[in-house]
């Protein structure tokens, strides 16, 4: 078994990754909003504090979607295909990040 992480910045093309990937039922997601420090500390000239946070999100969105999965190993090449077919690069600065991390234990899945 396998976790999959995904941070991306385009939703639209988070959605289109997920349908295709739920149609072909290769896994689920969970989807979280998220926002980076370092986002936040590219936007802000000035000292971090509170009160600067609450500026900040007031205004513009800086908020990415965090997405994660636990895949079965035999399904994973083809997620991974999805993967870079659907979503945006990840080599350009700002698009977004991903991690492929094996899992020894998990719970609450049924068996692949």
């Amino acid at each position: 078994m396998k976790l999959l992480l995904i941070v991306h910045r385009d939703e639209a093309a988070l959605e289109t990754f997920v349908t295709a990937v739920r149609k072909e039922k290769l896994c689920g997601f969970t989807m979280l909003e998220t926002t980076g420090v370092g986002r936040i500390a590219a936007k802000e000239h000035y000292e971090f504090s509170i009160g600067s946070l609450s500026k900040l999100l007031e205004g513009e969105k800086l908020n990415n979607t965090t997405l994660f999965s636990l895949v079965p190993e035999e399904r994973l090449e083809r997620v991974m295909t999805l993967m870079h077919k659907l979503l945006p690069s990840f080599s350009e600065p700002g698009n977004g990040i991903y991690a492929v991390l094996d899992v020894s234990q998990f719970g609450g899945l049924e068996e692949p």
